[in-house]
């Protein structure tokens, strides 16, 4: 016969059973939840270590970047003949864009006598522009001629010369003509000739008869009837 086991007893055994069952399964729950974030965090390390090369690469071009000399672009520059009465006369190299005002200062400015207010200096240079500044004697005698100039028609047709006087015309040289002798010349104007003196005060003298295609009045097909008539 089997000993009885008092009722005390089965309930104490039963409660150890259900204790220890209970703390099984809080282990576990434990365990599933321990695993659950071991997984969530390993899966936040693989996402965040190529946003962060990413990041690293960004910062590595910059620095590249950085580190690179800066190229600065060269400033435009012209060159300008300076003559006359100015200090020092020669060619010199101004920023684009300078005022004949500029070129006249970088000479050394005017001397003593000159008359710089001939010309215009607010007027931008060009490259390769000549500018000549006058004294006031030259810029006395160009306003003397100009107002010394006869009135004449606007144009002048060939004159039909005869024999040997029209074989031996000379040509009128542009460099030292006075507005006089310029407004005789064939197809030139009075206005004209007080143009062309007023140029080669202000720019110097012609350095070929093409060069007057740059006084204003004169184009290609005058300069064509002209150049028979004219030297420099």
């Amino acid at each position: 016969m089997r000993p009885q086991v008092s009722r005390p007893v089965r309930y104490a055994v039963l409660t150890l059973v259900v204790a220890l069952g209970a703390g099984l399964l809080w282990l576990g729950v434990v365990r599933l939840q321990a695993e659950k974030r071991a997984a969530a965090a390993a899966d936040l390390g693989h996402a965040a270590a190529p946003a962060s090369a990413s990041a690293s690469a960004s910062a590595s071009a910059s620095a590249s970047a950085s580190a690179l000399p800066t190229v600065e672009k060269p400033r435009a520059e012209v060159l300008v003949h300076v003559a006359g009465a100015v200090t020092s006369a020669g060619v010199f190299t101004l920023e684009a864009g300078a005022r004949v005002a500029d070129a006249v200062a970088a000479a050394g400015g005017a001397l003593p006598g000159a008359m710089p207010d001939a010309l215009n200096l607010a007027a931008r240079v060009n490259d390769g522009d000549k500018i000549y500044v006058p004294t006031v004697q030259e810029a006395k005698e160009v306003q003397a001629q100009a107002a010394a100039a006869p009135a004449k028609a606007p144009a002048k047709a060939p004159a039909a010369a005869s024999g040997s006087a029209a074989a031996t015309a000379r040509p009128v040289n542009i460099n030292t003509a006075s507005v006089a002798d310029l407004d005789r010349v064939t197809y030139i104007t009075p206005t004209l000739a007080k143009a062309i003196v007023a140029y080669r005060v202000q720019k110097g003298p012609f350095r070929q008869l093409d060069e007057l295609t740059a006084v204003k009045g004169v184009d290609r097909a005058l300069l064509e009837k002209l150049k028979p008539r004219l030297t420099f």
